[in-house]
């Protein structure tokens, strides 16, 4: 048989990365055999690191199980170069992984091992990798400080690749903050030392920062001109990861120029590359770009298909600052759809995140947007707050870079005058200064007398045009004044007739509205007929307390007590919206309660939101008319023992609080709201079992208390301020902790109105 040159390539490109996998599994079965007949010496923390170097990129859990057990024999053997290497591979997974936390944990003890043995690659490696990790966290004063210090020790020890790595740490920061002059100088100081050492991914990735940069401050002809140049050098060394992340950067360029075809183009070549190597994250980055995208062109339902699906990804991925940006655009989306109501609770999300991680980009883009959202929805005192708020804080990040370039023209334009200055006196003979100067002076005696004059003759003029002027304006105004009052007379009559006609109106619609306000008092009665009595609440839950505090005459929030058996179940439910509408959904919610645990028999939490997702999603969406999207309901629901002190819960966004001591345990919620249109038919809620101790306490509530605007700078309330208030007073008998909490929620809101209702309760065990 004979073989052409393609065919012979083709068998090649077949067999190479066999032979390629083959010989990995050969080594690291070498490895593990090595390993196996090693003694406890320093020997065996080298191997444990060499296996951990194998598993690390594909199998990272993996990869750090080794590494334990290395940083456990070198603490045994006090072999200190090992315990620091181990600390830090460690670390390296956690940041990998995205466990930010634990991952800053690792690298400060691995700083504290080369700070005593004088390591200075070591810390300077550390220092960076800290600052890395503050980055990722959000303090970014924090991770400018270690990026620095890192940078001066690599510049002592001469390491210029690490220099390099510092240097697009730096503008990365600067980037972020909004000092886009400064990012650039960091980043074209770490390109040319990249040029100098012939690194081309080096090089992609530093044109890659500095296209970043010019996007930002919307110079895109210079953005896409870096970009371009990335993309040629990622081809050219085969990486496909480079490729991708170049085209999706370069189709959002195009995005803000409202140049869609080409956007488009980007973002279907980008996301042909991320589908064929299998990177999920990247794909769910490359949906939210393309959520927006389509937003634009009025394609909504896939916009909000695309955008849900990056949203997902980034929630599971731990990436605060990409969600802000997702929450932002599912704002816009729903703002452009005319679904005024869950577009402000996406912008309110995103702005929180935003303020948390200090991207100043990310807050001037949502109080554009949170304010005109506001103002669709009549609440102009609020729009008014954040379009004062976006002014400001733009011209805060681009007047700064206005007055220095200014200021810096003006400088430039000063020296060259005084240079001129200085040519034409070197020029100039003394004696010739001397009778031009004399000549001078006596034509300014001259010219001086006639302005006196001229300025006499015309300050008279100007009087005597100016009291003309003013005569005449008299007369006019007197004709004016008598034809306004013969029309004032006439028009009295007219207004008089008009006022018995608004009367009349008035009284009719003072009517319709007693009359709507006696039905929605009426409507109350029966809501409040459903919610379990207090008397009911205190047998089956003695010690306990429920804060329920409507926005409306009826709310959208009810909570639920219920026996069964051994079990007594207890939820804090919210309901899509407030007022008639949630009041509506909250009859319907207590009702599928009711069916759930009496006729379905179900008393595992997970089970019976199950039911009721699946019941209310084919209730309230039969024809999955896209203007049901709202209903749905976020939910705590517990159910305990009080004999086995056995707690099962499950939530739907809503978590589940529990003190015990001083500590506070949040036990998370699936973030899947209940019923919602379009929801997987194969998604199942989990049922979570904790054990309970004597003395701790229990807390589930809606998000209307933490969603309160209030306080010194009219912000969100947040559940982090909640959880501490919860633990400062869980000492206090139920009833003054309920008089605290309506306190506290008084003082926070001031005179802003009520944002949403208010449900929270609270059970001892």
């Amino acid at each position: 048989m004979k073989y052409t040159g393609k065919k012979i390539f083709f068998l090649l490109c077949l067999i190479l990365p066999v032979l390629h996998c083959s010989g990995q599994n050969r080594k690291l079965d070498s490895l593990k055999a090595e390993l196996q007949i090693s003694v406890e010496d320093t020997n065996r923390v080298n191997l444990l690191n060499e296996i951990f170097k194998a598993y690390y990129s594909s199998e990272p859990l993996t990869a750090v199980e080794y590494e334990k057990e290395a940083l456990k024999l070198s603490r045994k053997l006090k072999f200190q170069n090992g315990e620091s290497k181990a600390l830090n591979n460690i670390g390296v997974v956690y940041y990998f992984l995205g466990n930010y936390k634990d991952a800053l944990n690792y690298y400060e003890q691995s700083l504290a091992f080369d700070f005593r043995n004088h390591d200075k690659p070591g810390l300077a490696k550390s220092l960076g990798n800290i600052g890395s990790a503050y980055f990722k966290l959000g303090d970014y004063e924090k991770a400018l400080d270690f990026n620095k210090r890192s940078l001066v020790i690599k510049q002592e020890i001469n390491d210029s690749a690490g220099i390099g790595k510092s240097l697009n740490n730096i503008g990365g920061i600067y980037n972020e903050t909004g000092d886009y002059e400064k990012a650039l100088d960091y980043y074209f100081q770490s390109l040319k030392l990249k040029e100098v050492l012939n690194e081309r991914a080096g090089i992609a990735m530093t044109l890659s920062n500095i296209a970043f940069v010019y996007q930002r401050w919307k110079k895109h002809s210079q953005a896409l001109k870096n970009f371009e140049r990335a993309l040629d050098l990622y081809r050219q060394i085969n990486d496909r990861i480079g490729e991708a992340t170049t085209l999706g950067s370069m189709g959002n360029c195009y995005y803000d120029q409202e140049k869609y075809e080409p956007a488009l183009m980007c973002f279907q070549k980008s996301l042909v590359i991320r589908t064929d190597i299998g990177d999920e994250r990247g794909i769910g980055i490359l949906q939210g770009s393309m959520g927006k995208l389509y937003c634009d062109l009025k394609l909504y339902d896939k916009a909000i298909e695309a955008n849900g699906k990056a949203i997902r990804e980034a929630e599971a991925d731990g990436n605060r600052k990409g969600l802000a940006s997702l929450y932002n655009n599912m704002g816009f989306i729903y703002s452009e759809k005319g679904l005024y109501s869950i577009s402000r609770d996406y912008f309110v999300k995103s702005l929180s995140l935003a303020e948390e991680i200090g991207s100043l980009d990310g807050q001037v883009d949502v109080l554009f947007n949170l304010g005109n959202v506001l103002g669709k929805l009549g609440r102009y005192e609020e729009a008014f707050y954040y379009n004062h708020a976006y002014i400001r804080l733009k011209d805060s990040i681009f007047g700064l870079d206005n007055t220095r370039l200014i200021s810096q023209m003006d400088a430039i334009y000063q020296t060259e005058k005084k240079q001129q200055e200085i040519a034409l006196l070197n020029k100039e003979a003394q004696v010739s200064q001397l009778l031009l100067k004399e000549q001078a002076d006596r034509q300014n005696r001259q010219q001086l007398l006639l302005y006196g004059a001229g300025a006499i003759m015309l300050v008279i003029l100007v009087f005597v045009y100016f009291l003309l002027r003013l005569i005449r304006h008299i007369r006019k105004a007197n004709v004016l004044l008598n034809r306004q009052k013969n029309e004032i007379l006439e028009q009295r009559d007219e207004i008089k007739e008009k006022g018995k006609v608004l009367k009349e109106a008035f009284d009719t619609i003072e009517m319709k509205n007693r009359n709507i306000t006696d039905s929605i008092r009426y409507a109350k009665r029966i809501q409040e007929a459903i919610l379990p009595p207090l008397d009911r609440i205190r047998m089956l839950l003695p010690d306990s307390f429920v804060l329920y505090m409507p926005k409306d005459i009826v709310s959208g929030d009810f909570y639920w007590v219920e026996k069964a058996g051994d079990k007594v179940l207890f939820a804090a439910v919210d309901c899509t919206g407030h007022g008639v509408p949630g009041a509506f959904m909250s009859i319907v919610g207590h009702n599928l309660l009711d069916q759930a645990l009496h006729e379905q028999k179900l008393t595992a939490p997970g089970e019976i939101l199950d039911f009721l997702n699946k019941t209310l999603a084919t209730t309230l969406h039969p024809g999955k008319d896209e203007e049901t999207v709202k209903d749905a309901m976020d939910l705590a629901l517990c159910a305990y023992n009080p004999q086995t002190r056995i707690l099962e819960y499950a939530g739907a966004y809503n978590p589940l609080y529990i003190v015990r001591q001083q500590d506070m345990i949040t036990q998370k919620a699936d973030k899947h709201p209940v019923g919602y249109y379009g929801t997987d038919s194969t998604f199942r809620y989990q049922t979570q079992t904790i054990q309970l101790e004597a003395g701790d306490k229990l807390y589930v509530c809606s998000d209307g208390y933490i969603d309160q605007i209030g306080g010194p700078n009219r912000k969100r309330f947040l559940s982090s301020r909640l959880k501490k208030l919860l633990l400062d007073i869980h000492h206090l008998p139920f009833a003054e902790q309920k008089q605290l909490l309506v306190k506290n929620f008084h003082d926070w809101k001031g005179s802003i109105e009520q944002y949403d209702d208010i449900l929270l309760m609270g059970v001892g065990v």
